[in-house]
């Protein structure tokens, strides 16, 4: 979807692969799968949050095949900033990378490379 959408993600394949990537690159948006081997979305975001400065983190959007409804306040708690449950459209996603674009002008915060 993201590529159809004019993106290049990178892969990460659990929350430690990850971390270790964002480590090395900065990214402004990580799109975050909650059930995760090694280490679940939830955990992954929070030590995200705990290890960069609030202007500096990206924004994270969880994507989650659960639709309890307390899942997207958990999601949200955990530091996130958006919530896609499964299956979801390209017109959501699209909606939710949006909100970035759309936060990141009100900002105006400087990237440095």
């Amino acid at each position: 979807m993201l590529k159809r959408l004019g993106y290049f993600p990178d892969l990460a394949q659990n929350g430690l692969e990850a971390l270790k990537t964002i480590e090395s690159k900065h990214y402004d948006i990580i799109i975050m799968d909650i059930m995760m081997p090694e280490m679940d979305g939830l955990e992954t975001t929070m030590a995200i949050c705990d290890s960069m400065a609030l202007g500096e983190q990206p924004y994270i959007i969880a994507i989650t095949a659960c639709v309890l409804t307390n899942s997207m306040k958990l999601c949200i708690n955990a530091g996130m900033d958006d919530y896609l449950s499964k299956p979801f459209s390209m017109e959501e996603l699209q909606i939710a990378i949006n909100k970035f674009q759309a936060r990141h002008k009100q900002w105006s915060i400087p990237r440095y490379a």
